[in-house]
């Protein structure tokens, strides 16, 4: 089930290194109403959640903010090469 409330990208926060994400914070912040912006490598599982504009781990609706060639450190590891808003 997707979340209804609205994406702000006047007022966002912005988490580019995802290598130790506070999984518990993130849940907060969302729940607050706020959209958070991620840096992920755009391997086929985040292709997946792009194609879908949801991610089903977080609960979270998902939409593209900008490709770029290292615009962060992804979960994995990798350098990021898509910056993404996360809202419910």
């Amino acid at each position: 089930m997707r979340h209804k409330m609205a994406k702000d990208i006047n007022n966002t926060i912005d988490f580019l290194d995802m290598r130790n994400l506070d999984g518990k914070l993130v849940d907060q912040l969302l729940s607050e109403g706020k959209t958070l912006v991620f840096a992920y490598r755009k391997g086929w599982m985040v292709k997946g959640w792009i194609r879908k504009g949801y991610n089903r781990w977080i609960k979270a609706n998902i939409e593209v903010k900008q490709e770029l060639e290292s615009c962060g450190t992804c979960y994995c590891k990798k350098p990021a090469n898509v910056l993404v808003y996360v809202w419910r």
